[in-house]
């Protein structure tokens, strides 16, 4: 890592880090309702009910990173989420370099600034941490460190139950690089969380059991499918969504250039 390329980068990061301080630690209310209050509660007592600390709505992961935090209060809780988020940017930038991107400081705020994004980074949930742990992956994949990316990767899903999703296009990208070693660790996290839970729950596919998710009757999974289509300029922001449509037509427009770097083609 080269220090004098990244001091703009620190220098900018370190100025939203101060200025989410400034609105967690000032302010009289925070973005996330319920939920934010249920996750803050499970981190902060799980020290004290361990099985807190397994509880799939909780999500396994963001509660072991987070009680620390939590023990010193909410404002500390959310200040994880801050610090978090602002990796985030980090490994974004890191990874655009491992594919030979130009990088710039309007990606910073394009990331850091979405509407959504921002008031998220002062909260407790767990969609930062989420974008922590995937870029982190991503970035480690385009190093060429294929086996630790698909080991952090395995553990998305306790980070948000979404994570699952990643796992088939994750399998897709090791085998065209022809990294077939790596993609039985995808299932790393998941096994780690079993034998892990097992003591507990006497149960070996306890993570399937208490899957908090019904299927039946739930809000979740309901919806149009063009719902984050419809709510996108709320949820990124025009200017960058006006970006992104350029950056497409631009990308169409080039030639293909095979990824040899990644053994790709």
């Amino acid at each position: 890592m080269n220090p004098t390329r990244n001091k703009p980068l620190f220098f900018v990061l370190s100025g939203i880090l101060l200025l989410q301080l400034i609105l967690i630690f000032f302010s009289t209310d925070f973005y996330g309702g319920a939920d934010n209050i249920s996750h803050y509660r499970i981190a902060r007592y799980a020290w004290k009910y361990p099985p807190l600390f397994l509880d799939l709505w909780g999500k396994p992961v963001y509660t072991a990173f987070v009680f620390p935090f939590a023990l010193f209060g909410i404002q500390a809780a959310r200040l994880f989420n801050a610090i978090a988020g602002l990796a985030a940017v980090f490994f974004t930038i890191r990874a655009m370099r491992a594919m030979g991107e130009k990088d710039n400081l309007i990606t910073i705020a394009f990331i850091a600034f979405s509407p959504v994004y921002f008031l998220v980074m002062q909260s407790c949930l767990t969609e930062v941490l989420f974008s922590l742990v995937l870029m982190l992956s991503f970035w480690m994949f385009f190093e060429e460190k294929y086996c630790r990316a698909a080991l952090v990767l395995s553990f998305l899903p306790f980070v948000r139950s979404e994570g699952y999703i990643f796992f088939p296009l994750f399998a897709t990208a090791l085998a065209l690089a022809r990294e077939y070693r790596a993609i039985p660790l995808l299932a790393a996290g998941s096994l780690f969380y079993t034998l892990a839970g097992y003591p507990h729950f006497r149960d070996w596919l306890w993570v399937i059991h208490h899957w908090p998710y019904a299927m039946d009757n739930s809000l979740y999974g309901s919806g149009s499918l063009f719902h984050f289509v419809r709510q996108s300029p709320e949820i990124f922001g025009v200017p960058f969504l006006l970006f992104l449509i350029t950056g497409l037509i631009a990308k169409t427009k080039r030639p293909f250039r095979p990824m040899r770097t990644f053994g790709i083609l």
